[in-house]
């Protein structure tokens, strides 16, 4: 058992402590079940649940789950809506209640392993609202000269061969219609509206390209009723003519007036 014992730690050594092992990643690393088990029982290993490791005394979250399932389990799970805001830009907090569960974008059809809910609280959304996997980051960065540099930064930089995986999270673009997908269900219109009015530099064609591909008729019109009340100047470059804003009355609020141009019935959104 030496010799395995030794390639475990240098897997052990390779990540920050608190890292997520999942069962068949560590297999494919060359620690077979058998070997899982006894490093279990040496105390090298603790189980969080089926399939699933974390080092003794270490104390991994919801991210460090996101972490194994999205690059050791191949699985497209992601962090969206307001978490996704939350984390990236502090200055819309105000509008968002501390301590929300993590909110967390799944396909339909795709499982999520049960350990994930050992690791912190968190909802799931079970959606193909946006049937593109376009605007989610892997959240990766790599280590350049002591500074740490986003791997998808514009600028070409060399980057040193040290590699420190994220979760995956929405951008921007796609975490606003994600909120709007849960409005008012998980936070008021008001909330929404005010985050959106603070997104001055929204890239339009991002948008574009979101947009066309959202299968959801209410967070496309109320999206676009919203931005275009606001007035931010990216609006002017989207193409409303190849977005498909289907037919019929969609009732947003209750006792609201109808919009005519979105087909929307919504209160006043500067009055809430």
């Amino acid at each position: 058992m030496k010799e395995k014992q030794i390639n475990l730690n240098q897997i052990l050594l390779s990540f920050p402590r608190g890292t997520v092992l999942t069962s068949s990643w560590l297999k494919s690393k060359g620690i077979s079940y058998r070997l899982q088990s006894y490093y279990l029982k040496k105390g090298l290993l603790k189980s969080i649940g089926k399939g699933a490791y974390i080092q003794t005394n270490s104390t991994p979250n919801i991210d460090d789950g996101l972490n194994a399932i999205n690059n050791q389990l191949g699985i497209n799970a992601h962090i969206g809506a307001y978490s996704a805001l939350t984390q990236g830009f502090n200055n819309y907090t105000q509008f968002i209640k501390e301590n929300e569960n993590t909110e967390i974008f799944i396909s339909k059809n795709t499982p999520l392993p049960k350990w994930l809910a050992k690791l912190g609280k968190y909802t799931l959304h079970k959606t193909n609202f946006l049937d593109t996997e376009i605007a989610i980051t892997d959240g990766n960065v790599y280590l350049h000269l002591g500074a740490i540099i986003s791997k998808n930064s514009n600028s070409y930089v060399k980057p040193l061969e040290v590699n420190i995986p994220s979760p995956k999270i929405s951008e921007p673009e796609r975490a606003i219609l994600e909120a709007i997908y849960l409005t008012p269900n998980k936070a008021t219109l008001r909330n929404a509206y005010q985050i959106l009015e603070l997104m001055t530099t929204l890239r339009p064609q991002l948008l574009q390209q979101l947009l066309e591909n959202c299968n959801s008729i209410k967070v496309k019109r109320l999206f676009l009723y919203m931005a275009e009340k606001i007035g931010h100047d990216w609006f002017n470059y989207l193409n409303l003519n190849k977005i498909n804003l289907g037919s019929g009355k969609r009732v947003i609020s209750k006792g609201g007036k109808l919009d005519k141009k979105y087909n929307i019935v919504i209160e006043d959104l500067d009055s809430i």
